[in-house]
């Protein structure tokens, strides 16, 4: 076996004295993940009965990298551990998960699905000093599970003891660190973090690969932050939280609604916008444009995308006369009866993950669409994409949660 990356935990059973257990330490063996534990104040050690292996329903041999690795582990408040584990499947975007109820000493067989985004990479599971169970791991995105792609930063919180996490966060988000190479984001590997409270003032520093991130206030952080509100009065788009993946996108005071600047995105170019993970809400925005000289694409994103089509929650195409078009997963497209008319439009996607419905209204005008229901059940990012023509401009982006 292999001691993991990820730290191990002392058990509130713990007392280094007898038969209880006191340490549990996640282990990577060859074909799936376990663990360690110590019944004696870690004087000695055993192996645990159990190795973890990928559902088989995912499909048995569809896995590479040995499937299961790099586990994480967290007492959850009836003494169950549970385990996030990096799978690596061909077939599989999110982390595997599984319990111990004897405190590490045995294991289930086989790990169901994590509800948040993260293929092929490595977790970290810890708590705030309110208990409450935080996930870290880079990064939150849907490019598919053999990409080893470690973007974006992530971390999210649990109101059900760790079992599934929300509310999820891109920590990169305007630091240069968002900024880079969309090709080259390699940054975010191996992460940890040391969570402290001085003087009542929760800090965390988390640690990648390539450098640190100190994040102070970081309880209020991860459970204040919600919404967005964008006017575009900085001077880059990289400043108002914008990525541009492609070609070039630039404020000015051009198709301005709110303020004296919007950002214009240029013919040929793509931008996308992190936003704190919700799963019901609205998403508004201010769009001018070009009837005839452009065409647009719009995709609401359950996880970061650099291709707006990949697993939408709900892909819309704008033609150069103005009219929307919904797209599914099977391809097909859906007239919405909707059109952009030439100036400033007023576009507002309401969403509920959980009847996983959505709508979509425009100047007024309101249409239901499709949601895609294997792409999932919360909103993080938004990817706007022009094509050929003059590009369009954007202006008041607002996301509003419904909590």
């Amino acid at each position: 076996y292999v001691i993991n990356y990820a730290d191990g935990i002392v058990l509130s059973t713990a007392d280094g004295a007898g038969s209880n257990v006191d340490y549990v330490f996640p282990v990577i063996l060859n074909g799936g993940s376990s663990s360690l534990y110590s019944q004696d104040g870690g004087k000695t050690w055993q192996l645990s009965g159990g190795l973890i292996k990928p559902d088989p329903s995912l499909g048995s041999d569809d896995f590479f990298e040995g499937g299961n690795s790099e586990a994480t582990i967290l007492e959850q408040d009836d003494g169950t551990i549970v385990m996030y584990m990096r799978c690596q499947m061909y077939n599989n975007a999110h982390f595997g998960v599984a319990h111990s109820s004897d405190h590490g000493i045995t294991w289930e067989s086989f790990s169901r699905l994590s509800n948040v985004y993260a293929p092929n990479t490595q977790p970290i599971l810890d708590r705030l000093s309110d208990g409450t169970p935080i996930l870290l791991w880079g990064g939150n995105h849907s490019m598919g599970a053999t990409s080893h792609l470690r973007f974006p930063l992530s971390l999210a919180t649990s109101d059900d003891g760790g079992e599934t996490f929300w509310r999820i966060l891109d920590a990169s988000e305007q630091t240069y660190y968002a900024n880079r190479d969309p090709k080259d984001r390699y940054d975010i590997t191996n992460p940890d973090i040391v969570i402290f409270r001085n003087h009542g003032v929760e800090t965390a520093y988390i640690i990648t690969k390539h450098y640190t991130l100190l994040i102070e206030d970081f309880d209020r952080y991860l459970k204040e932050t919600q919404g967005v509100f964008d006017s575009f009065e900085n001077r880059t788009a990289e400043q108002e939280g914008w990525l541009v993946t492609k070609g070039r996108a630039n404020t000015g005071s051009f198709g301005a609604t709110d303020g004296q600047s919007a950002l214009r995105i240029l013919p040929g170019s793509a931008v996308t916008r992190s936003i704190p993970g919700v799963s019901r809400g609205s998403v508004t925005m201010d769009l001018f444009f070009d009837i005839g000289a452009a065409d647009l694409k719009i995709a609401f994103q359950p996880a970061y995308n650099a291709t707006p089509e990949m697993n939408a929650l709900t892909f819309f195409t704008v033609d150069a006369d103005g009219c929307i078009h919904a797209k599914g997963v099977d391809g097909k497209t859906a007239d919405t009866g909707l059109r952009l008319t030439a100036g400033n439009n007023t576009v507002t996607y309401r969403f509920d993950g959980t009847s996983r419905t959505a709508t979509l209204t425009v100047n007024g005008k309101s249409a239901e669409v499709l949601f895609n229901t294997d792409a999932g059940d919360m909103l993080c990012s938004v990817i706007l994409t022009t094509g050929s023509g003059s590009g369009v401009c954007l202006d008041r982006f607002i996301v509003i949660p419904e909590l």
